[in-house]
């Protein structure tokens, strides 16, 4: 039996971003079963591995349709986007990262994001 997800939270930001952000929207729509689960560590790797210069990786938002976990280290000041963070993942990224919120994603209009899953 296929079921979507049944917190209120999660629906009510799939709802905000459906509009604009079809894809992260879907994401979050996904069972929990498959909900995504991202340590620091990848986000990291991942911005490493960007083919960008440096200013331009810093001015990317982000997204992390699932929550982030504390395993690992981010060394850079990055705005962060995601539906919740582990209690050391918050206490790691509070200290150097800009922690936003879907209605954040929305209200500016990002359109330069970067989306881990």
């Amino acid at each position: 039996m296929k079921k979507g997800p049944e917190r209120k939270d999660i629906i009510d930001a799939a709802k905000i971003l459906w509009k604009d952000y079809k894809n992260i929207a879907k994401i979050l729509l996904r069972p929990r079963r498959k909900r995504v689960a991202v340590n620091l560590e990848k986000i990291e790797k991942v911005m490493a591995k960007m083919k960008l210069p440096e200013d331009e990786k810093m001015k990317k938002v982000i997204v992390v349709p699932g929550k982030i976990l504390g395993k690992g280290e981010i060394t850079k000041k990055y705005k962060i986007v995601a539906l919740s963070f582990s209690e050391s993942a918050r206490k790691k990224l509070e200290k150097i990262a800009d922690l936003k919120d879907f209605n954040w994603l929305v209200n500016q209009k990002i359109k330069d994001y970067v989306l881990i899953t």
